[in-house]
């Protein structure tokens, strides 16, 4: 075999199957290496015995402590700051949602005969408003599932919780259990996850429409 036309062939190949803009692949590779590895440490440490707080294997730990998980559950009501947290983002998500759409009618003005300025919202605005209120109602609700400020100022009481409150009762005086902490930590990014899993579809069809130009 030739061995010039074999060094053609794998350099064709290799053109063929890498992309041209090859520095923008490693960019998002990166990136997404910045992002998924505190991910995953969180996910290991979580799994990890509280003496191996500070110990290799950082990412893949040799034993894996599921009782974590349970002692997180049972050291915190968390079942109540899931409740508060989903009504409290619930609330503020169709709070934002009716008032921006309030608003776009407002900005619109539009009069139609025969139909009341209700149905013109109810009819015209929502339909034409859905994938941008649906981004709108993904962001809000993300936003008010981690928000831990204003629940900080306004829940005085502590059955009012939310669950980034809850997560605080881990980090004590004078040393914090990070293990605990950490698989509080996961069990809170899971309704965001599930959140965004189901409104992925609404979210890239609004970036698809907003980048649309006649």
């Amino acid at each position: 075999m030739n061995p010039q036309a074999s060094s053609g062939t794998v350099w064709s190949w290799i053109r063929r199957w890498w992309p041209k803009r090859w520095y923008i692949h490693l960019i998002l590779m990166a990136g997404a290496v910045v992002v998924i590895a505190p991910l995953l440490w969180m996910i290991t440490l979580s799994l990890k015995p509280a003496r191996l707080t500070y110990s290799p294997p950082y990412l893949i730990p040799n034993t894996f402590e599921w009782q974590n998980y349970v002692d997180a559950w049972e050291a915190a009501p968390f079942a109540r700051y899931y409740l508060n947290t989903a009504l409290m983002a619930l609330g503020i998500t169709g709070g934002q949602l009716i008032f921006s759409s309030l608003a776009a009618y407002a900005f619109a003005r539009l009069k139609f005969r025969g139909a009341s300025r209700f149905g013109v919202w109810w009819r015209i605005i929502l339909p034409l408003s859905r994938p941008a209120l649906a981004t709108l109602a993904i962001f809000a609700f993300l936003f008010s599932l981690n928000d831990f400020l204003w629940p900080l100022i306004v829940a005085d009481d502590p059955d009012m919780r939310t669950i980034q409150l809850g997560l605080v009762m881990f980090q004590g005086r004078y040393g914090t259990n990070w293990t605990l902490l950490m698989a509080g930590t996961v069990t809170a990014t899971i309704p965001t996850v599930i959140a965004f899993l189901f409104g992925q579809r609404q979210f890239i069809e609004s970036i698809a429409l907003s980048g649309v130009k006649e």
